[in-house]
């Protein structure tokens, strides 16, 4: 299940995941990021939720602001697909280096959707 809690389980950049609104996670829920390499948070708040089928969250702050990134579930033959869209923007210095990123961004896609394989996986045998 897909909770702000859970999200630094799936993301091995993400050390800290922690909800600056109150009520429960939906539509306009806001949350901060605390990542492993970026010294600073980035907030971010919830476009989309749909429990158990699509998250949504533009980032509002910091390095990715204006950043969408969207995971949606599918079950398909009693299997969860996780489709994950990013839209990045790098802002700032940062910029600068998105040219020389594409190996580095792809090897770390990879590895967070062996993550959520795993944690999926583990969750279903439970």
């Amino acid at each position: 299940m897909m909770t702000l809690t859970n999200y630094p389980k799936f993301d091995p950049a993400v050390l800290e995941v922690k909800q600056t609104s109150t009520g429960p996670l939906g539509a306009g829920t806001t949350f901060m990021l605390r990542q492993q390499r970026n010294p600073k948070t980035t907030d971010a708040r919830v476009i989309e939720y749909e429990p158990n089928r699509k998250f949504v969250f533009d980032c509002t702050s910091g390095v990715l602001k204006g950043s969408i990134v969207t995971l949606s579930f599918d079950t398909i033959d009693g299997k969860t697909r996780l489709t994950e869209t990013d839209n990045y923007r790098i802002n700032g210095f940062y910029r600068l280096l998105v040219p020389f990123m594409g190996g580095q961004v792809k090897r770390y896609a990879e590895g967070r959707m062996g993550n959520v394989k795993r944690i999926l996986e583990s969750e279903a045998k439970t």
